[in-house]
Parts: C-alpha cells; sequence; structure tokens
C-alpha cells in the first residue's frame, strides 16, 4: 500500500508539521511532538492537548493501545515505507488518506 504522504514528508523534514488524520503513524508523531514540548509549556496543558490527539486520532479508527504504544518510540514514529509485511512490532492498519490536521505548533 502507498505510504502516507506526510510521513514521506517528515522523513525528509521532521519539523514537516501537517498530519493525516487517516494516519496512525502522524497521530502517534503528533502526540510526540506535544510531548516534547516539556518545559516550554504547562504539564496540565501538554496533557490536555494529548488526550485531545489521541481522541481525535480514535474516532477515525485508530486503536489506542497503538497510538500510546507508537508515541512512546524514542525516534519519530514514521510509516515504514518497504513494501514487506509490517513487522509483528508495527500495527497491521494502513494510512488511508483523510483530512489532516495542523496540530499546534510549539512557539
Amino acid at each position: 500500500m502507498k505510504p502516507c504522504e506526510d510521513c514521506l514528508h517528515s522523513r525528509e523534514n521532521p519539523d514537516y508539521a501537517l498530519h493525516s488524520l487517516g494516519c496512525l503513524y502522524c497521530g502517534a508523531r503528533l502526540i510526540q511532538r506535544i510531548q516534547r514540548l516539556r518545559g516550554r509549556v504547562m504539564p496540565d496543558e501538554i496533557a490536555e492537548r494529548s488526550r485531545k490527539t489521541l481522541a481525535d486520532w480514535m474516532k477515525f479508527g485508530h486503536a489506542e493501545a497503538d497510538l500510546r504504544r507508537l508515541a512512546k518510540l524514542p525516534e519519530l514514529a514514521l510509516q515504514p515505507v518497504d513494501s514487506g509485511r509490517a513487522s509483528s512490532s508495527e500495527p497491521e492498519r494502513q494510512s488511508t488518506e483523510k483530512p489532516r490536521s495542523r496540530g499546534k505548533r510549539p512557539a
């Protein structure tokens, strides 16, 4: 299946700010970015933004456990680009193009 375009752009430019609601990896990547605001944004606001983002991606059918697992990765969550089957550590769900969410950019 064709990889998510936002994941491809993020692979080339880690500061790329668009995230597709149809892509599990985009949701996890946005949560990662929100979590990296620690020290610049109040902890309560980070928690609220993270919960809202998680809820938004779950509305589009993504599993909470998959989003949380990918968001905890030390590296940026990006959809694999190889044409082989996903490994057991990667979710089976593939990206479908759906509306994009910009998320909030760090100040």
